[in-house]
Order: C-alpha cells, then sequence, then structure tokens
C-alpha cells in the first residue's frame, strides 16, 4: 500500500516508531532533570534544618540583640 506522497505503509509504521522512540526519550530526559531538582531541594533543606539546629532558628531570637552590619559601618571598623 502506497500512500500519495509515496511512502509505503512499512515506511509510516518505521516514521511512528522513531517518533515515539523519540517522544519517550525526552520524557525520560525531563523525568531525571526533575528527579535531580528534587534531590537538590531535599539536600538544601536538609542543610538548612542542620543550620538551624546547630546555630538556632533566627526567626525565634531576640531581634533587639542582632547588630546590622553595613557596609559603612565595615569601613569604619577596619
Amino acid at each position: 500500500m502506497h500512500f500519495e506522497d509515496g511512502w509505503c505503509l512499512h515506511q509510516k509504521h518505521h516514521e511512528f516508531l522513531w517518533k515515539r522512540v523519540i517522544i519517550q526519550t525526552n520524557q525520560m530526559i525531563l523525568n531525571e532533570e526533575k528527579q535531580t531538582k528534587q534531590k537538590q531541594f531535599q539536600t538544601q533543606v536538609r542543610q538548612l534544618v542542620e543550620t538551624i539546629d546547630d546555630m538556632g532558628n533566627p526567626f525565634e531570637e531576640d531581634t533587639s540583640k542582632m547588630s546590622v552590619k553595613t557596609a559603612e559601618s565595615i569601613g569604619k571598623a577596619q
């Protein structure tokens, strides 16, 4: 069986299969990228929690004890 463009059914089937392989490959790549980003996020959250455990939660500290350093005050101290 031939189509108007001169391709036979066998060629059309191969074209369909290759397109499907390409789509599935792209989906696998996107899933891997998504998993990588999720793992990076989990690692960053874990590190943040460890830092807060070690140093204390800055949002619970008495803000009157905190000192704000500006570039000007650091320059004067030097």
